[in-house]
């Protein structure tokens, strides 16, 4: 379960795990002044998705108030409850008030979920039972080439620990190549952008997994120290050679496959696409393996997963 519209790890997590999906938004009810009706809406339909007495359940952070939703209304049956914890009440500003409740909840959960010793610590030293989990591996929807192109794709959520900037000054050392930004990109990005890039908007799920298999690099950044890229799941998952921000937890988990930058300067990510070019067919056969390791990581580390959910 989670209060989205949509997320990826979620809902390939809910696959994995053979379990149903509940995805509980209220549609374009965005900002503070609606906030208050959506989440009263989407208190009910938690209700009526816990309804049916489950096994258990498994719910996604943030916000605190979809695991709190569930903990009140399963509580009394006793309805063992994972926490699947993201990076957020740890590492972003807005939702850092709801990390010591994430806590309070933690340890009176069957486990809790995240993809980094960092914040797995922190929850432990609450109480917790926690289980280091990736995002299960991805499903690809298109061959995986044997003749990618040379252009750079940069998969964008406009989060503000994506250095949306950086990646435009790299592109500008990189004319010659062009640049692909995935997601609805803010009028004054476009605006600032040079030439060689191109915003794409939303695309659909094909197009999407085209762009990522044809890529000659996929460019992920983030300026957090404990931040999982998606984009780069998504690269190991095509063996496309990634270039992505030098944090202890990236290289941690894609190694040798992917080349590392400093993601507040567009000349070392710039730097890095070129080593990723000049490099790709080694970066390749390193993912190559990474991607058959990490998917049998990942096969062990469901099993207190489904432990826990009593599957």
């Amino acid at each position: 379960m989670a209060w989205v519209d949509r997320n990826g790890r979620t809902e390939d997590l809910a696959e994995a795990l053979d379990i149903d999906l509940h995805l509980i938004a209220s549609g374009a009810m965005g900002g503070i002044v609606n906030a208050p009706l959506k989440y009263l809406r989407n208190l009910g339909s938690t209700r009526r998705a816990v309804a049916g007495d489950p096994a258990g359940v498994i719910v996604m952070q943030p916000p605190i108030f979809a695991l709190a939703a569930v903990y009140l209304f399963t509580r009394r049956r006793r309805i063992p409850i994972v926490a699947d914890i993201h990076h957020a009440p740890f590492e972003e500003r807005r939702w850092r008030w709801s990390r010591r409740p994430t806590l309070w909840f933690s340890r009176r959960l069957a486990l809790c979920l995240v993809t980094n010793p960092a914040h797995a610590e922190q929850l432990r030293s609450a109480g917790a039972t926690v289980v280091e989990l990736h995002d299960p591996p991805v499903v690809t929807r298109r061959p995986i080439s044997d003749a990618p192109g040379t252009f750079v794709v940069v998969p964008s959520s406009f989060y503000p620990d994506e250095p949306i900037e950086v990646v435009l000054d790299a592109a500008r050392h990189c004319s010659d190549l062009s640049f692909f930004v995935t997601g609805r990109a803010p009028e004054q990005v476009r605006a600032a952008a040079p030439a060689n890039v191109t915003f794409t908007g939303f695309v659909d799920d094909d197009e999407y997994h085209r762009l990522i298999a044809e890529a000659g690099v996929v460019c992920c950044l983030t300026t957090k120290e404990n931040t999982m890229q998606r984009g780069g799941y998504e690269a190991e998952a095509y063996a496309r050679p990634l270039v992505t921000s030098s944090t202890e937890s990236l290289r941690r988990y894609f190694g040798e496959g992917a080349v590392y930058c400093d993601p507040a300067s567009g000349k070392s990510v710039a730097e890095a696409i070129r080593e990723a070019l000049r490099t790709s067919a080694e970066r390749t056969a390193r993912l190559t393996v990474s991607r058959q390791e990490h998917r049998a990581a990942f096969e062990l580390g469901l099993e207190p997963v489904r432990r826990a959910l009593r599957l």
